[in-house]
Formats: structure tokens, C-alpha cells, sequence
């Protein structure tokens, strides 16, 4: 089956503007030097981009009612990377991401949701949905930088089309598997959050531990290993619109349906068997027993 997907990275980011982007990354200058110099070549450009932001590693963009997040260092490429992984897997708690620049995670796209204000943290309602969605995700996976505080707020949003909220940046995730997030007390013992969802206690000796403090720890190559080889998550575009064999796996809707179609298939042996005993019921051979 045939379908034609678009990719925004390819209509507004051609190779010249990644190339220019990507030397700005590689600049012996702070983050924010960089988002202003990067802001600049989207101008230059003609690109049709309002600023969202910059935040630690990443700048944000709106364009063409997208959120499109462009990496400042190699640590923002990650971050890319990491959350177009998880982004099934963790929605509706996160923004959908779209695509990203599958090489190096220079540029992603997301679905554009508004950030909480701090009128919006303040409500009890949304700190509320906010322990919900943390304590079913604690189950298997770690975040940082979204707990219930006034430093995170800026990290989750409102959909204006239901009034759900979500995660804007959750690319601090990490599998509680990890070693690293085991306590020092006994190389055993799984960290847990705190009651807000910001520092980590051992259960066993109290002790606390901050989320940047336990992610120090985890190199580089332990990220890239995790995150594997993320072309397989998506298709991979050369124009901005292209027709594509789809691929069930990553067409949710067609895959629900499959899954409905063979539902309602019906084993031919159970027919067989069905209309064998309608013949013998009718010549009077199954009788109830008295």
C-alpha cells in the first residue's frame, strides 16, 4: 500500500541551512550565543519561524503550527533523539514528535502544544494530572527536569483541543534499569522519586540524590546504545513530499485495523465442525441427555 508523507525538515532545512546550523553547534561559545546566531540563519533564510524559546541544550521554532527544536550542542542532538524514540511509547503524557533528523539529531518536530504559565502550575487540578501522569510513567521510566515545581512548569503544556496537558521536553528519560540508578548503599537498591517528583531517595539508607547528579554518570556511549538506530522508527524522506510504501508498524491506524480485521476472520475448521453438528442436530442424533 502507497501513501505520500511530508517531512518539514526537508521543506524549510535543505542541506546549506543544516550545514550552516550544524558549525554553529560545533562554536566555542555559550548556548545562548549560539540560539541568537541560529536564530539569525533562520531569518536569513526566509524561514517562517517565530522563536519559541532556548533552553538548555535546544532552541525551539514554530512553524507552520509545529514546534521544531534545533540542537545547540551534542548533548541537544541526543535530547532530539531521545525523545523521537520514546514519543510513542510515552503519549498522550508527551507531545507527539514527528520526525527527526535521523543522521545526527540536528533538527526534530513536534506536535505544538502551549506551556504552562505559572497561573496554570499554581491550579491544584493541573499538579493533580501532573502526579498522575508521573507516578504511572515511574513505573519503568525516570525524568528529570518535570516534577512538580516552580523550575519545571516551563516543561509541560496545555492541548488546547481537550485540556490534556503533557510534556513539552522529556528528554531526560532513562530506563530505571539502569545501574546508575541503583543507590551506592548496597549497588542494589532501585531509586524511587520523592513525593513531588524531583529529587531521588534510596528506600534503604534515605539517602537523596538530585536527577542531574545521577545522569552525570551515564556516558555518551551509554545514551547512543540506548537510543540504537533510530531509522527504523520512521520513514526516511528525500523531498519535502513523497509517495512511500507503508510500513504497518509505523502506521498506527492501519495496524489498529489489521488487528480488527483478524479478529473477525473465522477459522474454516470451526465452520466445518459448526455445520456438522447442525446436520447431525437435525437428524436427530444429538439428543439432550435425561
Amino acid at each position: 500500500m502507497k501513501g505520500t508523507k511530508r517531512s518539514l525538515i526537508k521543506k524549510y532545512f535543505p542541506p546549506e541551512v543544516c550545514l550552516e546550523i550544524e558549525k554553529v553547534t560545533m562554536l566555542n561559545v555559550s548556548n545562548n550565543r549560539k540560539g541568537e546566531k541560529i536564530d539569525a540563519i533562520i531569518r536569513a533564510h526566509g524561514i517562517p519561524a517565530d522563536r519559541i524559546g532556548t533552553g538548555t541544550n535546544r532552541i525551539g521554532f514554530a512553524i507552520d503550527g509545529f514546534a521544531v527544536k534545533i540542537a545547540l550542542d551534542k548533548d541537544g542532538k541526543i535530547d532530539n533523539k531521545r525523545e523521537f524514540k520514546y514519543s510513542k511509547q510515552l503519549y498522550p503524557y508527551v507531545v507527539k514528535v514527528y520526525e527527526v533528523d535521523k543522521v545526527n539529531g540536528l533538527i526534530a518536530v513536534t506536535e505544538y502544544v502551549k506551556s504552562f504559565d505559572e497561573s496554570d502550575f499554581s491550579e491544584i487540578k493541573r499538579q493533580s494530572q501532573m502526579r498522575e501522569i508521573l507516578a504511572d510513567i515511574s513505573n519503568q521510566f525516570l525524568i528529570g527536569d518535570v516534577g512538580i515545581s516552580k523550575n519545571n512548569f516551563g516543561n509541560w503544556g496545555i492541548r488546547t483541543d481537550d485540556d490534556s496537558i503533557c510534556m513539552l521536553d522529556f528528554a531526560y528519560i532513562y530506563s530505571i534499569s539502569y545501574r546508575t540508578f541503583q543507590c551506592t548503599c548496597d549497588n542494589r537498591t532501585i531509586l524511587k522519586y520523592d513525593n513531588d517528583f524531583v529529587n531521588l531517595i534510596c528506600e534503604r539508607c534515605r539517602k537523596k540524590y538530585t536527577f542531574g547528579a545521577i545522569r552525570k554518570k551515564i556516558s555518551k556511549q551509554q545514551q547512543a546504545d540506548e537510543i540504537g538506530d533510530i531509522s527504523k522508527l520512521g520513514y526516511t524522506l528525500t523531498k519535502p513530499e513523497e509517495e512511500v510504501d507503508l510500513v504497518l508498524e509505523l502506521e498506527p491506524a492501519l495496524l489498529e485495523k489489521a488487528k480488527k480485521e483478524k479478529k473477525k476472520e473465522v477459522d474454516p475448521r470451526k465452520i466445518e465442525i459448526k455445520k456438522h453438528r447442525n446436520q447431525h442436530r437435525k437428524a436427530g442424533m444429538f439428543r439432550r441427555k435425561k
